[in-house]
């Protein structure tokens, strides 16, 4: 840091008081924020200065339950995050590295129109992915079990529309579905939970293989991770 500001702007800092100056300067260590080159900031804060206000109000005005949907995948491969350990004694973690196994997650984030009750309903797809069919079917299992209208929140994925998608929305006309902007994930509470889980609840964890449990594809939301594991090396969803 001290050559870069000499080479930009030729003073010389002294190494030892460098950070204390940064400090002071209100410059602090941060890592980086990714963010998409096809974001349009502009469309993001339109969408929040218009579109969510009049969905808010429409929902209120229909009573109607506000649904946040979205899907994520959970890799056998562990997510590596700092531990705690004896200095020169570095952890090891153990994992299958000849195959590609996953578990597919479609969630539901859903808040009732009177009391502001949050209610959270999920599917797995053991080893496989979230197709059209299999996003409107969990969509139609989840509208059965609320009563009254519900209005959708989805992004813009090409899973989220087609002939399926259609004939629900034709079926069940008490479900509205609207989109975020592209490209624009922070918007949606559904990413925020697939962020705590991986970085969190399942960080460093290694199962060995999949171990399929016979529980209802639709339900609450457990108080545990959502793909619980027990004290063994299993990766545990419902079939």
């Amino acid at each position: 840091m001290t050559s870069v500001i000499c080479r930009r702007f030729g003073v010389q800092f002294n190494f030892r008081y460098i950070s204390a100056w940064l400090k002071q300067s209100g410059i602090t260590p941060q890592k980086p924020e990714p963010m998409a080159r096809e974001k349009n900031p502009a469309v993001v804060d339109a969408w929040l200065r218009y579109d969510w206000p009049r969905l808010k109000a429409n929902a209120r005005s229909l009573n109607a339950t506000i649904v946040f949907v979205d899907e994520s995948g959970f890799l056998m491969m562990p997510l590596l995050r700092q531990t705690l350990a004896q200095r020169g004694h570095t952890p090891v973690l153990l994992h299958r590295a000849v195959h590609r196994q996953k578990v597919s997650v479609a969630a539901a984030l859903c808040r009732s129109p009177l009391q502001g009750r949050v209610r959270l309903f999920w599917e797995s797809f053991p080893d496989g992915y979230v197709n059209a069919d299999d996003y409107a079917e969990f969509l139609r299992d989840m509208t059965a079990e609320i009563c009254g209208p519900l209005i959708v929140l989805q992004d813009r994925a090409p899973l989220h529309h087609g002939e399926a998608i259609d004939e629900l929305k034709e079926d069940t006309p008490r479900l509205l579905i609207a989109e975020f902007p592209t490209y624009a994930p922070e918007l949606n509470p559904p990413e925020h939970l697939w962020r705590h889980l991986k970085a969190e609840d399942l960080a460093n964890f290694a199962p060995l293989y999949l171990l399929i449990c016979p529980k209802p594809c639709t339900a609450r939301w457990p108080q545990s991770p959502t793909i619980s594991t027990d004290s063994g090396r299993f990766l545990i969803v419902p079939s």
